[in-house]
């Protein structure tokens, strides 16, 4: 398998193929770089690598069209098979060649980071995930396209064919997004390299995801060696098999992994690690509290979808579902009041024991901050979590503490106080308003009366 791995890696060298692989990619993946980086004055390196994953889809089948094609078009594939190496040492000898030229392309860009480290901050455990994923996506690429040209005659058709390979697989990830049959969504989303993509550039380290895009490359490396040795041909009924066990054990991953939560958060931001007081809050729920993501499909915010995996992994009393509001209007309606509406980006934490929810919107994931001499608010970061965490609280306590708020005799109004009443509300306050001609109970009552 070395001396295989060395002759080929040597034939990119000696040919273009490497040089060419190399320099398009730097090109094409330079002007990403100006354009999401420079240009924008952004240190967001997990969003330029996402982009820079969609050049294996163009690129691969440069690296891989002369593999397997070459041979059989220059007549010396039978001088190859009748070697001392053996058939899995070729194919593989092969495919760490073209890995190899792969990762030299991959370690190159990592002037990038080092552009972003030198202006910016750059967050090592976070970048690491990005990039685990983004090599392991182009090495399935790669082992996909090797397949691929093992099954052509020629170079030039071997890459043609590819391509239209990798295509097919993006346009399989869109598709996914707009299918609404749940099943065949779920199937193509299951299969997809890019949507497995999107854990890694979160930070989020999976497990579920390794095993899938090593399956993945397995498979195809399998299926070259088999292409090859024409001798020993695979029975239908063993390769159904073998792609059912193969199915059944990335699916089961999965679902453990959901289930456990057993993905590790290295995000720059934990945005999805539960602090203290959520797992405290976690461990002393008692009554069923059920979450309604209403999102459209293919709109989804990914962050928080992961978030809502662990809250349920967390307790069993946690229980969440993916809806799209505009299909399910009477589930808007029993959840809308007059001062909160429920739209297709919300989220509704509800418990059916006490009838108590909280609909929380885009704008309860965002915390501001505020510059004292100018007065100009700025984003400050993400708040997922202690909104979630808040909203669980509320719905489930058996008591909520109330503020009412006294009007109407030169206290403040409603519009003066509209920031202080969602501050309260944030921190599980329920705030009414009222004047002195009302009854009052003097009970839990805070009365401010005047500005």
């Amino acid at each position: 398998m070395k001396t295989i791995w060395k002759r080929e890696l040597k034939g990119y060298f000696y040919t273009p193929v490497g040089y060419v692989f190399i320099g398009v990619f730097l090109a094409v993946s330079s002007v990403m770089f100006y354009m999401a980086i420079l240009r924008q004055r952004s240190g967001d390196l997990p969003t330029f690598i996402g982009e820079m994953s969609y050049l294996w889809m163009l690129l691969s089948p440069v690296l891989t069209m002369r593999l397997m094609a070459e041979e059989k078009q220059k007549k010396t594939d039978q001088l190859l098979l009748t070697s001392p190496v053996s058939m899995p040492g070729i194919v593989l000898g092969k495919y760490l060649a073209a890995v190899t030229v792969l990762l030299a392309a991959s370690g190159l860009t990592l002037l990038y980071v080092l552009v972003v480290a030198v202006y910016g901050r750059v967050y090592p455990a976070e970048l690491a995930v990005n990039y685990l994923g983004f090599i392991l996506q182009g090495c399935a690429f790669a082992a996909l396209d090797m397949y691929i040209s093992g099954r052509c005659s020629s170079p030039v058709t071997a890459a043609i064919a590819a391509f239209g390979a990798n295509f097919l697989l993006w346009i399989t990830d869109l598709l996914a997004g707009y299918v609404e049959v749940g099943w065949i969504s779920e199937a193509l989303s299951f299969i997809s390299l890019y949507s497995r993509h999107e854990t890694f550039l979160m930070g989020q380290l999976s497990f579920a995801g390794v095993l899938f895009d090593l399956s993945f490359i397995a498979v195809f490396i399998v299926l070259t060696i088999r292409g090859m040795d024409r001798g020993r041909p695979v029975s239908a009924v063993t390769a159904w098999i073998a792609v059912a066990a193969i199915v059944a054990l990335n699916a089961g991953a999965l679902t453990l992994e959901k289930k456990n939560g057993w993905r590790v958060d290295l995000s720059y931001n934990g945005i999805t690690t539960q602090s203290a007081e959520t797992r405290e809050i976690m461990e002393r729920l008692d009554r069923p509290v059920h979450i309604y993501a209403m999102y459209r499909k293919g709109d989804e915010d990914l962050q928080l979808i992961e978030l809502l995996d662990r809250y349920a992994a967390s307790s069993e009393y946690i229980t969440w579902e993916h809806t799209d509001a505009s299909l399910n209007p009477a589930l808007v309606n029993r959840f809308s009041t007059d001062s909160v509406t429920v739209t297709s980006d919300s989220l509704v934490v509800y418990c059916g024991e006490t009838d108590r929810w909280r609909v929380l919107g885009a704008e309860d994931y965002i915390s501001l901050s505020m510059d004292e001499e100018t007065g100009n608010y700025s984003y400050a970061g993400y708040t997922y979590e202690r909104s979630i965490t808040g909203a669980i609280d509320y719905v489930s306590r058996d008591n909520v503490p109330q503020v009412v708020i006294v009007q109407g005799h030169g206290e403040l109004d409603g519009e003066t106080v509209t920031a202080f009443q969602e501050l309260l509300e944030a921190n599980q306050y329920e705030v009414s308003f009222t004047d002195l001609k009302n009854d009052l109970d003097p009970s839990d009552l805070l009365i401010f009366f005047c500005p």
